[in-house]
């Protein structure tokens, strides 16, 4: 995933500061986690490390689905299906 130079200018109106962004921008970040799968009937599955490139919450949300799959081995897993929460 490949981002894209934007450009952006701000600008003081009205004792705000405004931004204006001239072409779309794409951030892409990425984001490393352990994933761990806890179901409420069988043991923990072994934890994955995990590394995503994403630029949107979507796209991470895409990424830790395809885990949950891979790891259940439940290719009709649905995303209503469990919770992602963070564990410290």
């Amino acid at each position: 995933m490949g981002g894209h130079d934007s450009k952006s200018l701000f600008k003081y109106s009205d004792g705000n500061y405004e931004l204006e962004i001239s072409e779309k921008s794409e951030a892409v970040q990425i984001i490393s986690f352990n994933l761990t799968i806890k179901s409420s009937t069988d043991p923990t599955l072994p934890s994955k490390w995990v590394e995503i490139e994403a630029s949107s919450l979507d796209d991470i949300l895409a990424c830790v689905h395809q885990y949950v799959v891979i790891l259940t081995g439940d290719k009709e897993i649905m995303h209503s299906d469990y919770l992602i929460t963070k564990i410290c």
